[in-house]
């Protein structure tokens, strides 16, 4: 069986399948990873699905399954099982994840970070004076201390009276 944990990025509507069995997905980004998480929707499994994007969770005893098999679109996921157990390791969203100041406000920004605030949930201060929230960006580039980073279409934020900018989720 299989533990994993990291930054919740994505969660799936729930939907039924085959013999009315309800669905979900749960997306975990990880050391440059996205890890796949479907989720039954049975007994208890319903707080799997409840955790919030943006929480650092661990997921542990959970089993890996293949979907479409023998297709070209085959692919891995982990599965949760009836004795899997969801750990919130920090909720980011309980820190005041800042809101768009305006709806479309889109503005472009080159600068050179400066700090790096939370490599897991990839916040970063720009300029000493701008904080980036990028958690929804999917790279396998680390960002480090003193990297050069342009900025396109990015929505201006207000988090703790604090010029901000941030990616939304596709």
């Amino acid at each position: 069986m299989f533990t994993i944990s990291g930054v919740v990025t994505n969660r799936s509507s729930v939907f039924s399948v085959t013999n009315h069995k309800r669905i979900s997905f749960l997306e975990l980004h990880s050391d440059g990873e996205i890890h796949t998480v479907l989720i039954p929707h049975v007994g208890n499994h319903k707080v799997f699905s409840e955790s919030r994007s943006s929480s650092c969770i661990q997921l542990s005893d959970l089993k890996k399954v293949k979907l479409f098999k023998n297709t070209e679109k085959e692919t891995e996921v982990y599965q949760v099982r009836k004795s899997s157990k969801l750990t919130v390791l920090r909720d980011l969203e309980q820190k005041n994840i800042p809101k768009k100041l305006k709806k479309d406000n889109l503005v472009s920004y080159k600068g050179v970070v400066t700090k790096i605030v939370d490599s897991d949930a990839k916040v970063y201060l720009v300029d000493k004076k701008i904080l980036l929230f990028a958690s929804f960006l999917t790279f396998d580039q680390d960002v480090q201390l003193g990297d050069s980073v342009s900025l396109l279409n990015f929505h201006l934020l207000n988090y703790k009276d604090k010029k901000s900018l941030g990616c939304r989720r596709r």
